[in-house]
C-alpha cells in the first residue's frame, strides 16, 4: 500500500485520479487525507469525490472550458477535494469536514471544495461558487447564517469570510 494511504480507512487512491492521468491519486498529501478520513468517519455517509489530484494541464484544461479553477490550485499539490453533497446530507458533511478542522471550504451548487492550502491562500475562509443571482440569494440566506453559526459554535476559526465571486 502507498505510504500517504496508510490508516487510510474510508478512500482509495483511484478516486483521487485526475482523469488525464491514471494512478495520479498517489500525489494526493497524506496529512490532506488523514483529516477527510476523519470527516468522512465522523458523518458516517459516503463521501463521493468529484476532483482530487489535478495534472496541471487537467486543471488548465478546466480554466480553459470556463470552470472556476485556479491556476496553483491546491489541487495539483495533493491538497484538496471536491466532494459531491445531496441536501439531505448538506448539514452532517459540513459539520464533519469542519469538525475534522478544514479551515478552507469551498460551497457550490452540489460541492464542497476543502483544501489545506493554508501558507497559499487565505485561511480560515469559507466562499460561495457564484452560480445565479436567485442561487446567490438562497445561498446567502441560508449557508452563510447556518456556517457563520457552526463556525461560532466549534470555535475553531477565529473570524467568517465569505467570496461570491472569487474562488480560491
Amino acid at each position: 500500500m502507498n505510504n500517504s494511504f496508510e490508516n487510510i480507512k474510508y478512500f482509495k487512491l483511484k478516486e483521487f485520479d485526475s482523469p488525464d492521468m491514471y494512478g495520479s491519486g498517489k500525489n494526493m498529501q497524506r496529512r490532506f487525507l488523514l483529516k477527510l478520513d476523519k470527516a468522512r468517519e465522523t458523518a458516517n455517509i459516503p463521501f463521493i469525490i468529484t476532483s482530487g489530484f489535478r495534472t496541471e494541464n487537467y486543471n488548465q484544461e478546466l480554466i480553459d472550458k470556463g470552470y472556476q479553477a485556479v491556476n496553483e490550485s491546491a489541487h495539483c499539490i495533493g491538497l484538496a477535494a471536491d466532494i459531491y453533497y445531496s441536501q439531505k446530507n448538506f448539514n452532517i458533511m459540513l459539520n464533519s469536514l469542519i469538525g475534522a478542522g478544514f479551515k478552507r471550504i469551498g460551497i457550490g451548487k452540489s460541492f464542497f471544495h476543502v483544501d489545506i492550502d493554508d501558507n497559499n491562500r487565505p485561511s480560515p475562509a469559507v466562499w460561495v461558487y457564484d452560480t445565479t443571482p436567485s442561487s446567490i440569494a438562497k445561498l446567502k440566506g441560508k449557508i452563510y447564517n447556518y456556517i457563520k453559526d457552526i463556525i461560532a459554535s466549534k470555535k475553531k476559526l477565529k473570524h467568517f469570510v465569505c467570496w461570491l465571486q472569487e474562488p480560491y
